[in-house]
């Protein structure tokens, strides 16, 4: 897990600020509120709310309006590593070095907890990504146990098998905007791009150096990765793909990898 005493957190300022995306101009912040830093945003789909989770075991809410907290901080009592918005804005899934937490924002609770990846050689949860119907829970863990796992919403047990391949600690997962593909980010020097209706991987692209961040752009059409060497990189998905995962439940499983380098 993670150490209170760390250099992390005499390098990363645990200030909030907010930039406009066309001008780079800062329009909020600094938003006060986090003892230790931040490692982990997402804005829920609503657009209503900004959630912050950081090493002083806390979730702060923002409103995105009035840029103020939203009532008091969320307890996680671990450090907090990810933090991910339900399709519905209802739930906030939170990933911490030691579990898992499931909150219900409206109510204030914490609905369900449960170690995750944890179980697995005392790794800890690295990222998460909901199914767009919620049906599932997606996340990843470190280098002890660079896997994606699925976790069935209604139990909160693990559902089908893991998704394996890669070899080090997976920094990020995001969905495309349908919910048919997901990608992942990893210090493997990989971003690798798997059918979510099957588990397996159907492309991988290949990096000079660590790869901590991966999006898709808004068509979906094209993944962009961000990694140690301070480049940012886009790929094209091939239309192949793409067809694949539009006809995925009634396709079959595709065990060929497209390598890109």
């Amino acid at each position: 897990g993670l150490s209170e005493d760390e250099d992390l957190d005499k390098t990363v300022d645990w200030q909030l600020w907010v930039h406009d995306t066309g001008t780079g101009r800062v329009v909020a912040g600094p938003l006060d509120g986090h003892t230790g830093a931040v490692l982990a945003l997402d804005i829920s789909p609503d657009g209503g709310i900004l959630a912050s989770g950081s090493i002083d075991r806390k979730v702060i809410l923002w409103d995105t309006t009035t840029w103020q907290r939203k009532g008091d901080p969320l307890k996680c009592e671990a450090h907090v590593t990810r933090v991910r918005f339900s399709p519905t804005s209802q739930l906030l899934g939170i990933g911490t070095d030691i579990h898992i937490q499931i909150w219900d924002l409206d109510r204030r609770e914490c609905l369900a907890q449960f170690n995750g990846h944890t179980d697995f050689d005392n790794s800890y949860n690295t990222s998460l990504a909901w199914a767009p119907n919620g049906v599932h829970l997606l996340s990843t863990g470190d280098y002890h146990d660079p896997i994606i796992r699925s976790w069935d919403t209604s139990t909160w047990a693990q559902a089908g098998d893991p998704w394996t391949g890669h070899g080090n600690h997976i920094n990020e997962i995001i969905l495309n905007p349908v919910g048919t593909l997901l990608a992942s980010a990893s210090n493997d020097n990989t971003v690798r791009l798997w059918q979510c209706s099957t588990g397996i991987e159907v492309s991988r692209y290949e990096h000079s150096a660590e790869v901590w961040s991966v999006a898709f752009s808004v068509d979906g059409c094209f993944i962009f990765s961000a990694c140690d060497d301070g480049k940012t990189l886009q790929w094209e998905i091939p239309e192949d793909i793409l067809a694949a995962a539009r006809d995925a439940p009634a396709s079959q499983p595709k065990t060929k990898v497209t390598a890109f380098y």
